[in-house]
């Protein structure tokens, strides 16, 4: 098998201000909570050299974290923009406020995007804890601030309600009642289309604005149900023959669905990302993935059942 390597996936802040019911991310803690700009400068730097043998061509940043809350975002940004590739940024919009006018200054990102899970502030803030009122006037204040300029915002959508179904028809009933995400008082009928045509009065998609609903993964369910048995795939596994994750810590940890970064190829500060991009480690892994061989593989493959992505509603 020939290596790849043309995505880079930063972590640049390991941990969220969001508590999402379809994110576990508030379950778990890191030491390292922001990666530091020297690392990233030794990042880049390898991938600027000569003798780097990959082309990347993406970088997605907010890998895992609310990338905004990192005290140095713009010059993060800065630094990966000298790779002169497409860059991304998701973030939930509840702090990225004076930095969007340097953003948009030094055309830093290519697009954005975010979730909007809730189409009043009671149902926003069960889905998210977050307080919806400040969110939407910086999305507004967002599309304002661009000035008709091609930074497209990509809206996504998972109300509760969606995500309760999605749990209950592929888990069961009984599932979603073990799972610490369950929540019924504030489902409003059709509220993802409901948010949706809200929406698509404010986007413009002549810039590249796109907006759906978006089906469900299950990842938030893995230390709170039963394994459900059957013959899975590995749902991600076309992007892990490509694309680098990288903890602030500067470990690559193997997938985005590792929320507490298991399954680690090694780490930046002591090896470089040609070493494991053709590591025999990560070409034995990809080979179990492409087996099923899920539980030799280990923690958190060998819960698979919670790596689908589901659409239950």
């Amino acid at each position: 098998m020939k290596m790849h390597l043309d995505e880079i996936n930063f972590s640049l802040v390991n941990f969220c201000n969001a508590k999402c019911i379809f994110c576990p991310r508030s379950e778990f803690e890191h030491k390292t909570k922001f990666m530091p700009l020297r690392l990233l400068e030794r990042i880049v730097d390898e991938i600027l050299s000569k003798d780097f043998p990959f082309k990347i061509l993406l970088s997605h940043i907010g890998e895992n974290g609310e990338s905004t809350l990192h005290p140095e975002l713009v010059d993060a940004l800065r630094i990966i923009k000298r790779i002169g590739h497409y860059t991304d940024l998701y973030t939930n919009f509840s702090h990225l406020t004076d930095q969007l006018i340097t953003i948009f200054d030094k055309n830093l990102l290519n697009s954005f995007h975010t979730n909007i899970d809730g189409l009043t502030s009671r149902s926003y803030y069960d889905v998210k804890g977050l307080d919806y009122n400040t969110v939407e006037n910086n999305i507004l204040n967002f599309l304002k601030l661009r000035n008709k300029k091609p930074f497209p915002l990509f809206i996504h959508i998972i109300t509760t309600q969606n995500y309760a179904k999605s749990v209950e028809s592929f888990f069961g009933a009984r599932a979603f009642f073990l799972s610490k995400n369950r929540i019924f008082d504030s489902f409003i009928e059709n509220e993802a289309q409901l948010i949706k045509e809200k929406w698509e009065k404010h986007i413009e998609p002549g810039l590249g604005d796109k907006i759906g609903i978006d089906s469900c993964l299950m990842w938030a369910e893995r230390d709170h149900i039963p394994k459900l048995n059957g013959n899975f795939t590995c749902y991600n596994i076309e992007r892990l023959k490509h694309a680098a994750f990288i903890a602030p810590n500067g470990d690559w940890y193997f997938c985005c669905f590792d929320i507490k970064n298991q399954l680690v190829l090694g780490n930046l500060y002591k090896e470089s990302l040609v070493d494991l991009a053709n590591s025999n480690k990560r070409k034995e892994i990809i080979e179990m993935l492409e087996a099923k061989k899920f539980n030799k593989v280990g923690p958190p493959c060998d819960r698979v059942d919670c790596c689908q992505v589901v659409r239950g509603f």
